[in-house]
C-alpha cells in the first residue's frame, strides 16, 4: 500500500533520499526478521535456497563497496554508495520476511489477491489519469514528507499522454503491472463459474498496460498472454483467441491511433532513439568494465548525472560491481523462478500448480525487464519485485519443505571446531581486508580551463577583442575523445583525462554535456606533479588539434580559431580514496559471512550437535523431567 500510495519523490527529511516510507518499512522488516530469528524457538522455518543466494548477493555488493571506496571517489559516489545499501537492506527486508512470514496456502493466497487488488486501483488511476490527465504524484502528498526530486506526471508520446500514476516513470508503471499480471490471470482462470471480479480486476490492469506506450509494456502484456494459454483450458484458450481480436479492435474505436503507435514502436525499434542510445552504452561499459571486472567499481555508485544512465539494470550491475555481483543478482532471480516451476509441478492440484507457475511468470517478466530499464533506480518496481521473490521463497516453503514445528527447548549448536573455523575465517578476512585498505592509495587532479575563440583583426592580440565560437568546443571535445589522439597521448605517457564542455561532466565515457565556448581540462596521476604535467600535455594536444582542423583552407593564420584564456598553472587537488567506509563494509561483510557460515556449518552433522538445550545452557539431564 505504501509502494503504491506514496509517491518515491516524497521522503523523511532528515533520513535523506533513502527515507521514502516504503524504504524505511523495508528495514524495518528487517530488523523484525533478524529478532525473530535470533530468538524463535517453538517455530523454525529451514532455510530456502531464496535465502542463501540473498545473502550471496549481500556478499557481493559489500565487497563491491569495499573494493569501489579504494579507488579515489567523490562524496557524491559515497552517499549514493551508503543509500544503496540502505535500499538493499529494503529490499532483503521483504523478501525474508514474505519467505518466512507466509507458510501457509492460505496466506500466500491473501497475499497475492490483495496483491492484484492493489495493482487493480492503480490500473483504475491509469484509466483516469489517460482520461482526465489527473496527476496523482502532486495530489497523493502525505503529510510530513518533503519532496526530494522530480518525476511522474504526464508526458507525451506521438501525441498520446503516457500514464505513470504514481510511478516515477511510465516505464516503471508498465513493470509493475506486469510483474502483477500472471497474479491476476492466475486469480481470474481459477475463479469458480459466476464470480466476475478477478475478470475485472484482470481488465483493469490488461487495458492500463497499453496506456503507458511503452515497449517494456508490451512485453510484459506478451509474457502475461503467453501464461494464460498455458494454464488455460481448451474452453478458456477458445475463448481468450476470440476476446483477443475483439480487444485490439476496441482499442482502436475508443483510442484512435493507440494500437498504431504501439506497432510502430515495436517494428521501427532499431531507429528508435532511445534504442540507439542503448546501443550507444555498450562502448562506455566495455571501457568500464576493463578498469575492475571481478568486483566492479562500488556498487551503487554509477551515478547517472555524472556518467550515463545506462537503461539495462544487467549492465549497471557489471559496471558497478563486475562479475561476481551480476552472477549473483542473475542466479537469485533464476533460483526464484526454478522453484516456483518445480514446486508447481509438484502441487496435486490445477489451482495450486497455476499458483506456483503465475509467481514464475510474474518474476521472469521482472526479470526480462531488468534488461530494458535501470530498474535500481525505480522503488516500486523493485519493491514488487522483491516482493515476488520472498513470495517465491513462500511457494517453495510449503510446497516442497513443509515448515517444522520443534519443541522449545530442541535446538542445534556448533562444535568447538566449527567455531574455530568461523573465528578464523573471520580474522583472515578482518586482517586481509585491513592489508588492501591500509595501502591503498588516492591520486591527484588538475584542471584547467580553455575558451575557444576568434582573434581580433589580423596581427590583434587575442586576449582584447575575441570573438567567443561555442560551436567549435563541441567539435574539439569529440576530437580529443578520438582513439587516434587517445593514443597519441597515451604514448607521452597521459591515459587518465578528459576534455569537458562547459558545465558538462569531467569524468569519462560520460553523457552529461555541457555548453558553450569553454573547454575544461582535467588529467589525473598519482602525484600533483605528475598531474599538472599530464594536464599541460593535453592542452597543448588540443591546440595542435585546433590548429590541424584548420591548416590548408586557405584561411589566414591570423584568422585562425584558437584556444584562448589558457592556464598557466593547473589547479591541482586530492582524491582521496575513503577508506572508513571501506572498513566499514568489511566489517559488514565478514559479520555476515559469518552468520551465513554458521548457519551452514549447522547443517552437517560434522560441525554440529544436536540435543536439548536450554537458554541458560543446563545438561540435557537435569531438564529432561521437567520436558517430559
Amino acid at each position: 500500500m505504501v509502494l503504491f500510495a506514496s509517491p518515491s519523490i516524497y521522503i523523511i527529511k532528515p533520513l535523506g533520499a533513502a527515507g521514502t516510507p516504503a524504504t524505511v518499512i523495508g528495514v524495518f522488516l528487517l530488523i523484525l526478521w533478524l529478532m525473530g530469528t535470533l530468538t524463535r524457538t517453538a517455530h523454525r522455518v529451514r532455510p530456502t535456497p531464496m535465502h542463501w543466494l540473498l545473502g550471496a548477493v549481500a556478499l557481493a555488493a559489500l565487497a563491491s563497496l569495499v573494493a569501489g571506496m579504494l579507488r579515489p571517489t567523490t562524496g557524491a559516489e559515497v552517499s549514493s554508495a551508503e543509500r544503496g545499501l540502505i535500499m538493499l537492506a529494503s529490499w532483503a527486508g521483504v523478501v525474508l520476511l514474505a519467505a518466512d512470514a507466509l507458510h501457509s496456502r492460505r496466506r500466500l493466497d491473501v497475499f497475492l489477491r490483495f496483491l492484484v487488488l492493489m495493482a487493480s486501483i492503480l490500473g483504475a488511476m491509469g484509466l483516469v489519469q489517460f482520461v482526465f490527465q489527473v496527476d496523482f504524484v502532486s495530489l497523493l502528498h502525505l503529510p510530513g514528507l518533503t519532496q526530494n526530486s522530480s518525476g511522474g506526471g504526464l508526458y507525451l508520446r506521438s501525441g498520446f499522454p503516457r500514464v505513470s500514476v504514481t510511478s516515477l516513470h511510465s516505464i516503471e508503471y508498465a513493470a509493475v503491472l506486469g510483474v502483477i499480471l500472471p497474479i491476476a490471470i492466475y486469480l481470474a482462470f481459477t475463479a469458480p463459474r459466476g464470480r466476475v471480479w478477478p475478470w475485472c480486476q484482470l481488465g483493469l490492469i490488461f487495458v492500463a498496460i497499453p496506456l503507458t506506450v511503452s515497449r517494456s509494456g508490451m512485453v510484459g502484456l506478451l509474457l502475461g498472454i503467453t501464461f494464460a494459454f498455458v494454464i488455460a483450458t481448451r474452453r478458456q484458450r477458445l475463448c481468450l483467441l476470440a476476446a483477443l481480436p475483439v480487444i485490439v479492435v476496441m482499442f482502436r474505436f475508443f483510442i484512435p491511433g493507440l494500437a498504431g503507435t504501439i506497432r510502430d514502436l515495436i517494428l521501427g525499434s532499431r531507429t528508435d532513439q532511445s534504442v540507439v542510445g542503448r546501443t550507444r552504452d555498450y562502448e562506455a561499459v566495455s571501457a568500464f568494465f576493463a578498469q575492475s571486472p571481478i568486483f566492479g567499481r562500488g556498487a551503487f555508485t554509477f551515478l547517472p548525472d555524472v556518467y550515463r544512465t545506462l537503461d539495462n539494470q544487467f549492465l549497471g550491475t557489471l559496471v558497478e560491481q563486475g562479475l561476481v555481483g551480476l552472477l549473483a543478482f542473475v542466479l537469485f532471480i533464476i533460483c526464484g523462478i526454478l522453484m516456483c516451476i518445480v514446486a508447481g509441478y509438484s502441487a496435486p492440484t490445477r489451482e495450486l500448480r497455476s499458483q506456483a507457475w503465475a509467481v514464475a511468470v510474474g518474476i521472469t517478466t521482472g526479470f526480462v525487464l531488468c534488461g530494458t530499464f535501470d530498474a535500481f533506480g525505480f522503488p516500486m518496481a523493485m519493491g514488487i519485485f522483491f516482493l515476488l521473490l520472498g513470495a517465491a521463497g513462500a511457494v517453495w516453503q510449503f510446497h516442497r519443505r513443509p515448515a517444522r514445528r520443534l519443541p522449545l527447548s530442541d535446538g542445534v549448536r556448533l562444535t568447538r571446531p566449527g567455531h574455530m573455523l568461523i573465528a578464523g575465517c573471520m580474522i583472515l578476512t578482518l586482517v586481509g581486508g585491513a592489508c588492501v585498505i591500509g595501502t591503498a592509495k588516492g591520486e591527484f587532479e588538475a584542471q584547467g580551463s580553455v575558451v575557444v575563440a576568434l582573434p581580433g583583426e589580423s596581427g590583434q592580440n587575442i586576449y582584447d577583442q575575441k570573438v567567443e565560437v561555442a560551436g567549435v568546443s563541441d567539435v574539439v571535445a569529440a576530437l580529443m575523445a578520438s582513439s587516434s589522439v587517445k593514443q597519441a597521448l597515451e604514448a607521452q605517457g597521459v591515459a587518465a583525462f578528459t576534455v569537458t564542455v562547459g558545465d558538462g561532466s569531467r569524468e569519462p565515457y560520460t553523457e552529461a554535456q555541457g555548453n558553450g565556448p569553454m573547454l575544461w581540462i582535467s588529467a589525473r596521476g598519482p602525484t600533483e606533479l605528475s598531474a599538472s604535467n599530464r594536464a599541460d600535455v593535453v592542452r597543448e594536444e588540443l591546440k595542435t588539434q585546433l590548429k590541424a582542423i584548420q591548416l590548408g583552407r586557405g584561411i589566414p593564420e591570423g584568422y585562425f580559431i584558437v584556444a584562448g584564456d589558457a592556464f598557466v598553472q593547473p589547479n591541482v587537488f586530492a582524491r582521496p580514496v575513503n577508506r572508513s567506509v571501506a572498513a566499514a563494509a568489511l566489517l559488514l561483510m565478514t559479520v555476515l559471512g559469518a552468520m551465513l557460515l554458521g548457519a551452514a556449518l549447522r547443517r552437517t552433522r560434522r560441525w554440529s550437535t544436536r540435543g536439548i538445550i536450554d537458554l541458560a545452557g543446563l545438561p540435557r539431564r537435569s531438564i529432561a523431567p521437567t520436558i517430559r
